[in-house]
């Protein structure tokens, strides 16, 4: 746009210089004419002004017309500056001269010169402009010099070669004042077309400055404008607004599974779903990556609800995109303003805090803000800040809990097991503290750490001839992160630790989900020859086809099923049949949470051949399971008839 306008600025000058030339060729040619026939003959005082009879003024000026100006117009074609330059040298000599010989400061041409010193201030630089004023004001002073001096009386002009310069000189004003009027114009309709492309673009900025990019809809700037409007123009007696926190469902899956630009065009058609939604006076913006905000001002009371289930409804339904089915879900977050004080970040931090705890209940669904969450999120907030203190601080221990052979009573492996027992202020418990890990990037940290010092700690038992196996719990959102795989194995690297006495422990439901980069990790985790658990088995999905897609290594039967197995027959019926399939494939059974003597005798008599619990022992420091280890006896179990006669009668039954 502004080489364009600066090509055409220098074509309009261009022009413009070969039209004041011809002009000046024209006028200099009637200059010379008006000289020659009504000017008078050179007398013999004047014969220095002569040659060859001719007036010398007169042959300059034909020179001039037809020699030297057409030599500028062709300079202009390629250096426009330049022969600017020289034509105002030319037209002030040439003007200088003349008004010498026609009569000094009496003379007509003098007049033309503070026009041809407006016309140089139009066309030249400063420099140029003061050289020619200098010039003509060193002319006025010599012709005074020689009028009080008496050296050359000059030719007196008759009334008609005074009659063609006074035509001339018009001549010349009103093209100079065309030129300057003509200049003046052009210059207030480039301003005026200035203007208005600045108050285009000043739109277009704005425009860019308050909308999302990707999806057209406002952005966080905007929405923060538009709810302060809102406020201002609210009746708190009568009115409300309701602000909509819309998070979508593990989108990043979406990612994973396709690509970026799937995930795009998914987040374009859910900016017009929810578009669709909403009347004129409310507003949809798009926060940032999947991460909506959807306020409208109603009237007291309003059905909340109701819309918040439309949303989840439409974001459900199927979106084909590039001839590929996506399909996604929503969790929502909703608070109500009635006050006109509170800031708009406080108030989306209010759907957002909302929206976590639908996330927490299990997603696809909506859940109001209110004080207790607030409360719940504060402390949430202020256990974050306290582990990421003892993060810092190298605070964190690992405790591990032994794996037991049912048969031998021997221990077989350990669980690591994450404890902050260092500096804890709340005494928080790891039921406390895991899940706030679990649901933020200390995540990563923290796994990582696990997994390398499980690692260590299994290598230096190894060490000191206890060679079993170590277990640790990965989160879906470890997996998920690509690199998991290669911390793997760096741990393995920096610990000596051969991969087969690496145990990953995965709940059920995160291996059913399609998420390529969860898969493909897995995959090459058993490749390496990390064994693979399921924890908690039986209440996930349950979906078998994954235990052989998957190649799963061990099944760890959730502490539900054995609490009480021996006065629960559907508990011992559930065991039973998951002892007997994995027996068929080939997998081993963890029961986990054995507490009593009898729910051992019962697990045993079933199979399953490896037993977790404090029948045996809790959680231990490392030095205290080496201890465990070197004392570990098997235990002699005396089982009274009448037991065996009712564990027989149970197995028979069922």
């Amino acid at each position: 746009m502004n080489n364009k306008s600066t090509e055409q600025k220098n074509n309009n000058r261009h022009k413009r210089f070969e039209t004041t030339l011809l002009a000046t060729q024209v006028l200099i040619l009637a200059s010379a004419f008006n000289a020659y026939f009504f000017g008078h003959r050179i007398t013999d005082e004047s014969q220095i002004f002569s040659m060859l009879g001719i007036r010398i003024d007169i042959l300059l000026l034909a020179i001039s017309a037809l020699v030297v100006v057409p030599l500028v117009r062709i300079l202009s074609k390629s250096n426009l500056d330049k022969a600017t330059l020289y034509y105002f040298c030319l037209l002030s000599l040439i003007t200088a001269m003349m008004a010498f010989v026609e009569g000094g400061l009496y003379s007509v041409p003098i007049m033309c010169f503070p026009i041809i010193a407006i016309f140089s201030a139009l066309h030249t630089n400063s420099k140029v402009f003061f050289s020619i004023c200098a010039f003509f004001c060193s002319v006025v002073v010599l012709m005074a010099i020689n009028h009080e001096s008496g050296w050359y009386q000059g030719t007196v002009s008759t009334g008609a070669m005074r009659m063609f310069d006074l035509l001339i000189l018009v001549l010349i004003s009103a093209y100079i004042a065309w030129i300057v009027n003509a200049d003046s114009k052009r210059l207030m309709a480039n301003l005026k077309q200035d203007h208005l492309q600045a108050l285009e673009s000043k739109k277009v900025i704005q425009h860019l400055a308050d909308t999302d990019p990707l999806t057209g809809l406002a952005n966080r700037t905007f929405a923060k404008k538009q709810f302060e409007a809102m406020q201002d123009d609210m009746d708190a007696s009568k009115e409300e607004i309701g602000l909509y926190f819309v998070d979508l469902d593990n989108f990043k899956n979406i990612n994973d599974i396709f690509d970026h630009q799937i995930g795009d065009e998914l987040l374009k058609n859910i900016a017009k779903r929810l578009s669709r939604l909403i009347d004129t006076k409310s507003l949809v913006c798009r926060l940032g990556g999947d991460e909506f905000l959807l306020f409208i001002k109603v009237r007291k009371p309003f059905n909340y609800e109701m819309l918040a289930k439309e949303i989840l409804i439409s974001l459900s339904e199927p979106h084909i995109i590039f001839g590929t089915q996506a399909e996604v879900t929503a969790s929502i977050g909703i608070t109500v303003i009635e006050d006109k004080l509170i800031s708009f970040d406080n108030a989306r931090k209010q759907a957002d805090m909302a929206m976590y705890k639908s996330k927490q209940a299990g997603k696809n669904d909506f859940y109001y803000y209110s004080k207790d969450l607030h409360r719940d999120y504060m402390r949430n907030l202020n256990i974050l800040n306290c582990l990421k203190d003892a993060l810092s601080q190298n605070l964190f221990d690992l405790h591990y809990q032994p794996k037991i052979e049912i048969e031998t009573n021997q221990v077989i492996g350990a669980e690591a097991l994450l404890r902050w027992t260092r500096d804890n202020p709340d005494n928080l418990s790891p039921g406390e503290f895991i899940p706030v890990v679990e649901s933020t990037e200390l995540i990563h940290t923290i796994g990582a750490w696990v997994i390398e010092e499980a690692c260590l700690t299994c290598q230096k038992w190894h060490l000191e001839g206890h060679e079993i196996s170590i277990a640790v719990n990965v989160s879906a959102l470890q997996l998920a992160r690509a690199g998991f795989y290669e911390m793997v194995v760096e741990a393995l690297k920096v610990s000596g630790l051969k991969a087969h006495y690496l145990e990953i422990e995965l709940t059920e439901h995160f291996l059913v989900q399609e998420n390529q980069i969860i898969q493909s990790q897995l995959k090459s985790l058993k490749k390496l020859g990390v064994t693979l658990a399921i924890d908690d088995f039986g209440t996930g999905y349950s979906n078998m086809g994954y235990l052989t897609h998957m190649n799963i290594d061990t099944l760890k039967l959730d502490r539900s099923f054995i609490s009480g197995i021996d006065k629960a027959p559907t508990a011992l019926a559930i065991v039973k049949v998951i002892n007997e399939m994995a027996v068929v494939l080939g997998i081993q059974v963890v029961a986990e949470g054995v507490e009593e003597e009898e729910e051992r005798l019962l697990l045993k008599e079933m199979g399953c051949s490896i037993g977790q619990g404090y029948l045996w022992s809790k959680p231990l420091p490392s030095k205290s399971l080496i201890e465990y280890l070197e004392n570990q006896k098997p235990i002699i179990v005396n089982i009274k008839s009448h037991d065996s006669s009712r564990l027989e009668k149970t197995l028979q039954h069922w």
